[in-house]
């Protein structure tokens, strides 16, 4: 009796383990049925150094095939600075001849089905020859002047003269001890304020557009310039004039552009910063900067 209980335990067992099988295999079917085709987008991409931009045809083509044999789905193309010797085989960034080969690569690497992108510059951060002054990273340069309560203050604003960049005048603004606010932007002639408090003494903040004067860290050849004002609509729009030119003069079409590394030191401000600030915030920043600024710990100022 004992042996055919354990018999019949066995087939019972047997039974429910080849029925489990049997739905696992079914459902791993279906699921495989459902599976998507892997498309370039989901397979792993590569960065692609272009030292000096220094390539050609034959090795283009010869590490594209490569690429895509080893399974990948495309490449990120990033232009940096040359190797010592190979000077004769640079190409300069965004040259006729530089154009003719990211078009070839482009091609290429489309007939093997992979897609290519492209840093929007050379080296990092953004910036370039076609940055001028004007639209190069920016800080905040501020400066202090303590006013007597009935005294006359006839005086042109400047920034410290330790100041290396130029910086140019942005906001005057005076705050008395109880917190209230004047702004004397509009006092101000030929960058001079003359004015006087009648009403109490006043801590005045010139407040000035200063540039931190960081240039492309790694650049390519024909790459080097002032890294770009990355807070400025107007500044970015004047920095890709040169790739909406250039990128018209190829027949292939990069899949994306992306900004290889955001280190832009320094920079806290941009000329149009409090007109965004209130835009964005729904409030002038004006009337709190001496809060901003301060070197106390207080509840406004911190939420400031």
């Amino acid at each position: 009796m004992r042996i055919l209980f354990k018999l019949l335990l066995v087939l019972l067992t047997t039974g429910l383990f080849t029925a489990c099988q049997s739905q696992n295999s079914e459902v791993t079917h279906s699921d495989t049925a459902l599976w998507p085709d892997i498309e370039k987008t989901a397979k792993p991409w590569t960065r692609w150094w272009w030292m000096g931009s220094a390539v050609d045809k034959s090795n283009i083509k010869e590490h594209l095939v490569a690429f895509e044999k080893a399974g990948l789905g495309g490449v990120e193309i990033t232009p940096i600075y040359g190797a010592k010797g190979e000077e004769e085989q640079f190409l300069e960034f965004l040259s006729p001849e530089y154009l003719e080969l990211l078009d070839y690569t482009i091609t290429t690497a489309d007939s093997l089905g992979l897609g290519v992108d492209m840093v929007l510059g050379t080296g990092w951060p953004y910036g370039g020859p076609q940055v001028e002054r004007e639209f190069a990273a920016t800080k905040l340069v501020v400066q202090k002047y303590e006013l007597a309560q009935g005294k006359a203050f006839d005086q042109e604003l400047k920034p410290d003269p330790k100041e290396r960049q130029p910086a140019s005048l942005n906001a005057v603004l005076a705050y008395d001890t109880a917190g209230n606010f004047k702004d004397l932007t509009k006092e101000v002639r030929d960058g001079k304020l003359s004015w006087t408090p009648e009403d109490a003494s006043y801590t005045v903040y010139a407040l000035f557009t200063g540039k931190t004067g960081q240039k492309v860290k790694r650049a390519a050849p024909g790459g080097a310039g002032y890294t770009l004002d990355h807070y400025s609509k107007e500044a970015f729009v004047d920095y890709i004039q040169p790739y909406d030119s250039a990128f018209a003069e190829i027949k292939g079409q990069l899949r994306a552009i992306f900004n290889d590394s955001y280190e832009v030191y320094g920079t806290d401000f941009t000329p149009k910063f409090f007109e965004q600030f209130e835009k964005l915030r729904g409030y002038d920043l004006k009337p709190h900067i001496n809060l901003l600024l301060s070197d106390s710990d207080n509840d406004l100022g911190n939420r400031v």
